[in-house]
């Protein structure tokens, strides 16, 4: 695709582009505030120290000693992404990992950027709606980030690799030597080794293949020629079988729908959320500007009857029907979207009140958005990229300093960040990876205080788990934690720590002496 020609288009394109990086770098260097970073970093100190995969779980004490299908593949699926981290950290410490922000969401930008098939000028400016409404609803901190830029290179390598075969019909099917074949095997393994979102680069391959082939039913669907088609065959062939070099193989297409533990557990996860629920109980009014991209992805479908891709099609309804009920997913429509929104809007590149509205519409988005976020760049002076009014930082300095006995149990959210501060000499009570699922409800029955039914009473479940003290926030949501009022009260238990976000208390049975 050519450059833009008028020298007024390309300052269009630069002072877009300036806007993208300005913004950009605002969210970026917002404070640490993935409760699940932690673990993440953690286990891969762990795994770097140790040169192997945990067998079993080394962080807590309430894991089940053989794992199940689910835990092993929680514990073992994340592992290349979990050293990257830890060598990110190694080298620059937290500065390191903020860095490694930057790269990540660079390679997942220029990815959509890849894409692009409008207009520049339209295309930058749909792009810095991507990259606002991304970095709103997802924190760069968690190995999901590299699912979806492995899902933008695989989509970038399909479509490459069909367009490259069609112009050389004369050519077998393996052209270029192995090329594509390997490409999309490397992809596909790094993938699989990362995140195990990787199943979802499989379920496109298929549907990209299934939807190139149905294609061959009748000429109006205008196929792709049978050189391209069997090239995509055998590319997307390697692709898949590079997908299972990874721990756990094909047993890890049997672990996604069983890892999330209980459905009720899913509800207490935002990500999880559909959109509508997301607006309606948490006030993520990002979500509309999903609902106006798939508005638009529905009218550039519709615009071009004659031309219609049912590969695209395909694509954006499955992938559209996933975000619109699940959060998580959100990102990867975006993906498919906004190649063919682009193409759509540029349309009216001709009309000039057209495209002056689309770029005053998102510099307009991009100021609004990102406005509470601008203190941040503050943070480079102080370098405290952990953030204190999130996490227990004075409590977990406090229990290093300390000779507290026996268990520990703790606060959901704050099982990760413990477990990069205490693990494993000190081990926790729950956490975010959900390797039991049991666990999970247990710690909120303990957390609520609940005194019936007898065996979910609060007491005696700590006694059952030998626990030695707590480490819990005094409120939750604005109202006093129900355990830490018992707590207070019972005088088998003494406050040892009380600052901040965070309480301490210990069984006085157990305090040192």
């Amino acid at each position: 695709m050519a450059d833009p020609a008028p020298p007024q288009q390309r300052w269009v394109l630069i002072s877009l582009l300036l806007l993208l990086v300005g913004a950009s770098v605002v969210y970026l260097l917002r404070p640490i505030r993935e409760p699940d970073f932690f673990w993440h970093l953690k286990t891969g100190e762990w795994i770097f120290e140790h040169r192997r995969l945990p067998a079993a779980d080394p962080f807590s004490y309430t894991a089940e000693a053989v794992p199940t299908l689910a835990a092993r593949f929680t514990l073992t699926a994340y592992w290349a992404c979990q050293v990257l981290y830890y060598g990110a950290y190694a080298a620059g410490a937290w500065t390191g990992i903020v860095l490694l922000r930057f790269v990540l969401a660079a390679a997942l930008f220029t990815v959509v950027w890849k894409r692009r098939r409008g207009d520049a000028v339209v295309d930058m400016s749909v792009l810095i709606v991507f990259a606002v409404a991304f970095l709103e609803l997802y924190g760069m901190d968690r190995p999901q980030i590299l699912s979806f830029i492995g899902f933008g290179l695989l989509l970038v390598l399909l479509d490459s690799l069909k367009k490259t075969a069609e112009s050389r019909p004369g050519q077998p099917s393996l052209f270029c030597g192995y090329r594509w074949p390997l490409s999309l095997a490397l992809v596909m393994m790094v993938w699989a080794n990362v995140h195990g979102g990787f199943i979802l680069g499989q379920a496109t391959i298929a549907i990209y293949l299934a939807a190139e082939g149905a294609k061959f039913a009748h000429r109006s669907l205008r196929p792709t020629t049978s050189t391209a088609f069997r090239a995509l065959l055998i590319s997307g062939c390697a692709g898949l079988a590079g997908s299972l070099v990874n721990p756990n193989a094909y047993h890890a297409l049997e672990t996604p729908f069983l890892k999330v533990g209980h459905q009720g557990q899913r509800v207490l996860i935002t990500e999880y959320l559909s959109t509508v629920d997301a607006l309606i109980q948490y006030k993520e009014y990002n979500v509309v500007i999903v609902w106006v991209l798939m508005l638009l992805a529905i009218a550039a479908i519709l615009s071009r009857p004659r031309a219609i891709d049912i590969t695209e099609v395909a694509l954006l309804a499955a992938t559209g029907y996933f975000a619109f009920n699940t959060l998580r997913y959100v990102a990867v429509f975006m993906i498919v979207a906004l190649p063919v929104i682009g193409r759509f809007l540029s349309q009216f590149g001709a009309f000039r009140w057209a495209k002056i509205s689309v770029i005053a519409g998102v510099v307009a988005l991009a100021l609004v958005q990102a406005r509470d976020e601008l203190p941040e760049p503050w943070r480079l002076r102080t370098g405290e990229w952990v953030s204190r009014d999130e996490f227990p930082v004075e409590a977990a300095d406090f229990i290093l300093a300390s000779r507290l006995g026996g268990n520990m149990y703790n606060a959901y959210n704050w099982g990760g960040y413990l477990i990069w501060r205490l693990a494993p000499e000190r081990k926790v009570f729950a956490d975010g990876r959900g390797i039991n699922s049991d666990i999970h409800w247990q710690e909120r029955v303990i957390g609520l205080a609940f005194e019936q039914p007898a065996q979910f009473a609060w007491k005696p479940l700590l006694d059952r788990y030998g626990v030695g003290y707590v480490v819990i926030p005094p409120e939750e949501g604005g109202y006093r934690l129900p355990l830490y009022e018992r707590l207070a009260r019972d005088p088998d238990w003494v406050t040892v720590f009380s600052k901040g976000n965070a309480a301490v208390f210990a069984r006085r049975s157990m305090l040192p002496r």
